[in-house]
């Protein structure tokens, strides 16, 4: 029984994301008594891609986290990032210069999802001539 005392705890995420342990002690102990939680939260590796084989490398890109109704949750930047969140359905909107991608995930309590937005930004083909009608 922890009883009617200040409490001091700590949240340990090292291991398990879904599994912390929060610690609990009077103050001045050194020990203290464990309790797991159940965040009801999930882990998302998000992954930008060039196309369905090339992972992006740009550090530049951002990613912005939406809930299903469209309410903000975060915004990630890079190529690739790894966040938690709570359980349910959200929306990434990936964007790096003009090209942009969109991907939609949904959390289940202790997965972890691996997910990849393709910009599929396009290549372009050039060629040049020095003068009218010459060949390139």
């Amino acid at each position: 029984m922890l009883g009617h005392v200040k409490q001091t705890a700590t949240l340990e995420l090292a291991n398990h994301y879904n599994e912390p342990t929060w610690t609990f002690r009077k103050p001045g102990e050194a020990d203290g008594t464990n309790i797991n939680a159940d965040l009801k939260a999930g882990i998302v590796n998000l992954q930008a891609m060039i196309d369905d084989k090339t992972p992006l490398t740009d550090k530049n890109a951002v990613g912005d986290i939406h809930t299903a109704a469209g309410k903000f949750i975060d915004t990630t930047y890079g190529a690739s990032k790894s966040v938690m969140l709570n359980i349910g359905k959200y929306k990434v909107d990936l964007k790096l210069g003009e090209a942009k991608a969109s991907a939609d995930i949904e959390i289940k309590a202790g997965e972890t999802l691996e997910k990849a937005a393709v910009l599929a930004s396009g290549k372009a083909k050039l060629s040049a001539t020095y003068s009218e009608g010459g060949k390139p």
